[in-house]
């Protein structure tokens, strides 16, 4: 009787001290630098067969976003969007320099760059021009002075990024990120999104989320004056801190009231109660676009935080574009809220369409945190 050979031969066919390592999953969220997400979108652009999309507020055509505009002229997919903000033409930058666009002709208001803030902006038109003649480019409705589309998400067939940079060189040079998101249940989710434009006539936010137990919600403000889902989840996590909770904010704009509203107010009774907070901003040259403005507020910011023993405003080392809502409780557990939305009051009264998520996710939240720490040591942008 022929005994079985108790060790298969595709084992035997093994190297001596070989291991057998399954290769771990990637995770369904994955935090890009702006050049990582640039160059995924544009290689997922490259495959599509059937939607690829941009939504942002503000863009430039430049050697940092060429690729992006040339992966929407050029991609095979059967839908092809790109939609960008009402004022999105009425801006230009190169450098240092800046200038507002009337009508195709630039009035520069910063720096002394006038030829190439107005080649610049023939090239963005030039741009424009052939992705409305491809039925591809779209600007948002003018519904009022001051409401905007402030979202900024990608897709590409099964692929989809959202966060906070826009498409301009200022956006590659500071600190912001891109959401990559590949479970398709996220994804569809996304594409709804897209699909809720301000043509869509979409005025209710919305709240997505998998189940009523999920971790995991994404936030849509519909861009209706004096409503938002968003800045309302935001008000919740402060209220729920209690004495010895912590909170890390991270902003573009520094913690003036005349930017956070009652947030911040809201903010400054917890740390009255006992818990700790940190604002993380631009540096100080950085908070506003005019500097003396900027000067003025960093005056105010530091006056402010001073004497309070629980809450702290720092500079980064580096110029942000994020927006981040980071709590850790005393028990360890945490909570973030991210996305386009900067948290601010004045966009919620003027409406503003914005894109958020909050998580308990502690990969998405560790993501975060390695981000926010890199930012803080400058390691990553």
């Amino acid at each position: 009787m022929t005994k079985a050979d108790p060790f298969p031969a595709t084992i035997l066919q093994m190297e001596v001290g070989a291991e057998i390592r399954e290769k771990p999953p990637k995770p369904s969220f994955q935090l890009q630098s702006p050049l990582e997400f640039r160059d995924n979108f544009v290689q997922a652009a490259q495959i599509a067969q059937n939607q690829v999309g941009i939504e942002t507020m503000q863009y430039e055509v430049c050697d940092e976003t060429r690729p992006i505009f040339e992966s929407l002229l050029n991609t095979d997919a059967t839908s092809v969007r790109f939609q960008s903000d009402r004022v999105a033409g009425s801006h230009i930058a190169v450098g240092d320099s800046k200038a507002i666009v009337l009508k195709g002709l630039t009035l520069p208001y910063k720096g002394t760059e006038w030829g190439a803030l107005q080649r610049a902006s023939n090239e963005r038109e030039m741009i424009m021009r052939k992705l409305k003649d491809r039925g591809i480019g779209f600007e948002g409705e003018k519904h009022g002075l001051f409401r905007h589309n402030h979202v900024k998400l990608a897709i590409a067939d099964n692929v989809a990024w959202f966060g906070t940079m826009n498409l301009r060189k200022l956006d590659f040079d500071i600190s912001n990120f891109m959401m990559k998101v590949e479970d398709p249940y996220w994804v569809d989710v996304l594409k709804d999104v897209f699909d809720q434009t301000e043509q869509s006539g979409i005025v209710e936010d919305r709240i997505f989320k998998k189940d009523d137990s999920s971790d995991t919600e994404l936030l849509l403000d519909a861009g209706v004056p004096k409503q938002s889902a968003i800045f309302q989840r935001a008000h919740e996590m402060v209220r729920s801190m209690k004495e010895g909770d912590e909170f890390v904010y991270v902003g573009q704009w520094p913690p003036v009231r005349v930017m956070m509203g009652s947030l911040l107010d809201a903010m400054q009774t917890k740390a009255d109660e006992g818990v700790n907070g940190t604002f993380l901003m631009s540096p100080e040259d950085e908070l506003h676009p005019i500097g003396g403005v900027s000067n003025f507020l960093q005056r105010k910011v530091d006056k402010k935080f001073a004497s309070n023993p629980h809450l702290t405003a720092e500079n980064l080392p580096v110029g942000t574009h994020a927006k981040i809502l980071m709590i850790k409780r005393k028990d360890g557990s945490r909570e973030v809220l991210f996305g386009s939305h900067n948290l601010t009051s004045w966009t919620v009264w003027t409406g503003t369409r914005e894109l958020s998520m909050w998580t308990k996710d502690p990969v998405i939240i560790e993501q975060l945190n390695g981000f926010v720490e890199g930012v803080k040591k400058r390691l990553v942008l």
